[in-house]
């Protein structure tokens, strides 16, 4: 299977250079605009772009569609733990880790990505909740709560996502909750 696709792109690659050179040339340039290319000639241009058009992703199954859910509520359950990853979700859903991966590969994502996605977005809840409270819980606490062992990861990985620094958001919440 791997040496046909070798096998398709290395033909693929030697009609670019030829397409390019010869076939294209001669089938714009057309003498007369108004009289038409050939029949043949536009076969020759829907097949080439098909060839070179790019590939469709996959289609995912409905099955996958249902698991790739499942699997997203098992992240949710337990995206607090710092020891949870995808190992974990694999076990739980019954699944390979490879195929949790190319689960995750077809719908454009990546395990990390969803991890961090939901403690960043929990840590954004909870530092909205302490400034409505009016509490002095600890950042670095709030990290924890979260599932990051380290509040520098934390604050690095807050503000590649947000803009700003978990501090700087717990000051804003602040501002706009006192009227």
């Amino acid at each position: 299977m791997r040496a046909a696709g070798r096998l398709v792109r290395a033909w693929r690659k030697r009609l670019r250079c030829v397409c390019s050179s010869t076939l294209f040339g001669r089938l714009t340039k057309v003498a007369d605009p108004l009289r038409p290319i050939p029949t043949c000639s536009w076969q020759s241009i829907d097949l080439l772009g098909a060839l070179f058009a790019p590939s469709d992703p996959s289609p995912v199954s409905r099955h996958a569609d249902k698991l790739f859910a499942r699997i997203r509520g098992v992240f949710k359950d337990g995206f607090a733990d710092p020891d949870f990853g995808p190992r974990e979700v694999a076990a739980v859903a019954g699944i390979s880790l490879r195929y949790l991966q190319k689960l995750f590969t077809a719908h454009g994502s990546t395990c990390s990505e969803l991890i961090y996605s939901l403690r960043l977005d929990h840590a954004a809840r909870l530092l909205h909740r302490r400034a409505s409270l009016g509490t002095s819980q600890p950042l670095s606490e709030i990290a924890y709560a979260c599932g990051f062992r380290d509040y520098t990861h934390f604050a690095r990985k807050f503000r590649q996502r947000f803009g700003h620094s978990p501090g700087a958001a717990a000051r804003d919440a602040v501002a706009l909750a006192t009227p």
